[in-house]
């Protein structure tokens, strides 16, 4: 059927193509037959085994969507850490916007005269020399 050879030290037999066409076919017939007489039989499995089983699977899946709900990398988790980073983009924006008012006041004083004077109106009450002060009373609320 084919001639030997040596491989690394092993004898192996080399086939031709015509060879192994006829070879292969009864190669599978045997390897079926193998299967047939080494498989064993097996019995029904028993209603209540079944039904153990298929708890003991329900459990597991259960568990682990259990886990994949309210772990510590759950969905519970992941939209509690979303709604926190929303809140703290918000903080940082106010912050910013708050920073950035604060650099113009204080470009403001360092640069505006006209600033300074208005501030120390508004909070000091300080005049200028020659200016009259006029303080009105607020009406009477009618009874």
């Amino acid at each position: 059927m084919g001639r030997h050879a040596k491989l690394a030290g092993r004898s192996a037999t080399v086939m031709s193509k015509a060879g192994r066409r006829e070879f292969l076919p009864l190669l599978c017939q045997q390897l079926r037959s193998l299967e047939v007489r080494l498989a064993p039989a097996r019995e029904p499995a028993s209603p209540g085994k079944k039904n153990l089983i298929t708890l003991w699977l329900l459990v597991v899946i259960l568990l682990m969507l259990g886990f994949a709900v309210f772990g510590n990398r759950g969905v519970v988790q992941i939209l509690q850490a979303e709604r926190q980073k929303q809140q703290l983009q918000a903080q940082l924006a106010e912050l910013q916007q708050q920073q950035q008012r604060l650099r113009e006041e204080i470009d403001r004083l360092q640069n505006d005269r006209d600033y300074w004077e208005q501030l120390a109106r508004k909070n000091l009450g300080m005049v200028r020399e020659g200016e009259l002060i006029y303080h009105l009373s607020p009406k009477p609320e009618d009874k």
